[in-house]
């Protein structure tokens, strides 16, 4: 299963349209992989999530919506984590969901 929307995509500026035509380029790409292998299911490494939350919570620090000293709201979680916004540009997210990264996935033959 794949997931539109979810966390870490939501935007202080510019347009979920164009997320949302991101992730189904990147979504499109995975399926294609998954039929290419001829596997069954594909799920994410928990290494590859953990990489990920590391390099947004690094990517976020500093910014309006990361600390208590900025700015207080309902997009962080209970331990003070921002998890809804995306922490760069458009553009890095274009770039990050061009082609499905399969390393990143594990692949059932079931």
């Amino acid at each position: 299963m794949f997931l539109l929307g979810g966390p870490g995509i939501v935007l202080g500026h510019n347009s979920i349209i164009f997320i949302g035509e991101c992730q189904m380029t990147y979504i499109k790409s995975g399926i294609e992989e998954l039929l290419l292998k001829g596997a069954s299911s594909v799920r994410l490494r928990e290494s590859s999530m953990d990489q990920y939350q590391d390099w947004a919570r690094n990517k976020m620090k500093n910014k309006v919506f990361e600390g208590d000293k900025f700015c207080t709201g309902w997009y962080r979680n209970s331990r003070g984590i921002n998890w809804t916004f995306w922490p760069t540009n458009l553009i890095s997210f274009w770039w990050n969901t061009l082609r499905f990264d399969s390393e990143n996935y594990i692949f059932s033959y079931d």
